[in-house]
């Protein structure tokens, strides 16, 4: 399920930032665990840093890890986590 994997992302130590695209296009960042917050019942994420976004989670097609770039031929794309 799509929200056990935005909660396992948000919740891993170290965090990594990663990415929720959402059906209409938009891929948006959450840069940090503090700009993200996921209501209890899961149906809705709240996104901010700059301003804010609301999001019902089901127009969420994936979410994503940006690859880090440096040692090991690693080039910076973008990697899919999920797809729904």
């Amino acid at each position: 399920m799509l929200i056990e994997e935005i909660r396992e992302l948000y919740r891993a130590r170290p965090f990594r930032p990663f990415f929720v695209a959402t059906t209409d296009g938009r891929r948006l960042p959450v840069k940090r665990p503090e700009f993200m917050l996921l209501t209890p019942s899961g149906r809705t994420l709240l996104l901010g840093d700059p301003g804010f976004t609301i999001i019902d989670v089901m127009l969420i097609n994936s979410v994503f890890v940006k690859e880090r770039s440096g040692k090991n031929g690693q080039n910076g794309h973008s990697k899919k986590r999920r797809k729904r």
